[in-house]
């Protein structure tokens, strides 16, 4: 029992297959209304690692298993003191976007101490789970630190719930896995027009627009009256903004789908990657918003209708059983390659759960991996009904310049 849990599952071999191409890492940045006491943040994170074991290991690729290393408090949880009452953009920055420690723990925590404000900046590794799994260990986060400050002595228990794909793969009929196999897959190929002009370089960078939540109030109304989701919406200004700026005349993308809508009720999924992608497509030029915007969401509505997502997984998970690594990995880079063009939704941060007692967040929001030239990705995040829009790259102020300018052409 105790091999099984600390056993990598598919998709965590499969992220660790992209780092040849990105750091795979998902941040949240947390400002606070005032400070966070370092040692009730120290305890809580123990007790998050209490009830996910794997939070004290290290991904161990060649024998596919999360080795055991015994992390502390001062292993997961950095302080960072500095001058000002808050903590800079620039100081934020330089932190949120620092890779992950190869030889530390799976999440790692920076605070940063201004003289009346603080910032948390949480690095959280995709092996370890996706962006669904990043809100529930900044949950269990939270809900361990308002325990604590309120005096409750209690461990965390253990976090419900399997890594596994076989909960979701039991579910389905052994003759529909092989119809899934034999299906034409939903995935189409980019164009190589459809790149942004980046100059590229070696700074880590952060791009991010904000709407406001009376916007997005709008927003929502508006695509509600079109019959399509702001999720929808945001999708087709992106591909129409991409269309733009690359002169393509047709621009596809993928958009990652939670795949535990799925799971029988009952079922549960711990902190694990459980994604898959639907694939949108247009050719936006000369045709208005509403038209481009009805085509998308009757595209990703009949995916949603279908089951055909999971044909990827499924045959990643057959693979993996059947395979070593030596074997998997360029067969994985052809099967699935990382797109260079990309557009992720990680959802709405839950405000109720995601609050630390008296140290009151004023705003959050979660970015994702660093990508190089000429990979591209654009990430939305809601919290508290405003969006955050952000992409994080390498380069230099030219891109900077150019992404922000991209970002606030989509808003």
């Amino acid at each position: 029992m105790r091999d099984n849990l600390f056993a990598a599952q598919p998709f965590d071999c499969m992220q660790h297959f992209y780092a040849s191409v990105q750091g795979p890492v998902i941040r949240a940045c947390i400002t606070f209304g005032g400070p966070l006491p370092l040692p009730l943040l120290q305890q809580a994170v123990e007790q998050t690692a209490t009830a996910v074991p794997l939070l004290r290991c290290t991904f161990d690729a060649a024998h596919r298993r999360w080795q055991p290393r015994g992390f502390c408090a001062g292993d997961f949880v950095h302080e960072l003191p500095l001058p000002g009452p808050q903590p800079s953009q620039s100081e934020i920055d330089a932190v949120l976007l620092r890779p992950l420690a190869g030889d530390g723990p799976p999440v790692q925590l920076f605070l940063l101490h201004g003289t009346r404000q603080d910032v948390l900046c949480v690095l959280f590794s995709h092996l370890l789970g996706d962006g669904a799994a990043f809100q529930q260990y900044l949950q269990l986060l939270a809900a361990c630190t308002r325990a604590i400050a309120a005096g409750e002595a209690a461990v965390a228990a253990p976090l419900p719930g399997t890594r596994s794909f076989t909960t979701l793969l039991h579910r389905l009929p052994l003759r529909r896995r092989l119809q899934l196999l034999k299906a034409h897959t939903t995935s189409a190929k980019q164009t190589p027009q459809m790149v942004l002009p980046r100059q590229g370089g070696t700074a880590p960078q952060l791009a991010k627009v904000v709407l406001p939540a009376p916007q997005v109030a709008l927003l929502r109304r508006f695509a509600k009256t079109h019959g399509a989701t702001f999720n929808d919406l945001l999708l087709t200004a992106t591909l129409r903004a991409l269309a733009a700026a690359t002169g393509s005349s047709r621009v596809t993308l993928p958009c990652p789908v939670d795949l535990r809508h799925t799971l029988n009720a009952g079922d549960a999924a711990s902190l694990c990657n459980l994604t898959s992608n639907y694939w949108c497509s247009a050719a936006p030029a000369g045709e208005p918003f509403t038209t481009t915007l009805a085509g998308v969401a009757r595209e990703l509505q009949a995916q949603k209708n279908s089951d055909g997502c999971l044909k990827g997984p499924v045959l990643l998970h057959l693979l993996f059983h059947l395979m070593p690594n030596f074997a998997l990995q360029p067969l994985f880079y052809r099967l699935s390659p990382v797109p260079v063009t990309s557009y992720t939704n990680l959802g709405i941060l839950n405000d109720e759960l995601l609050q630390f007692g008296a140290a009151t967040v004023q705003d959050a929001f979660l970015c994702t991996a660093i990508k190089p030239a000429p990979y591209f990705q654009l990430t939305a995040c809601t919290f508290r009904g405003a969006c955050t829009l952000s992409s994080c790259f390498f380069g230099g102020d030219a891109d900077t310049a150019q992404i922000t300018g991209f970002l606030q052409g989509i808003a």
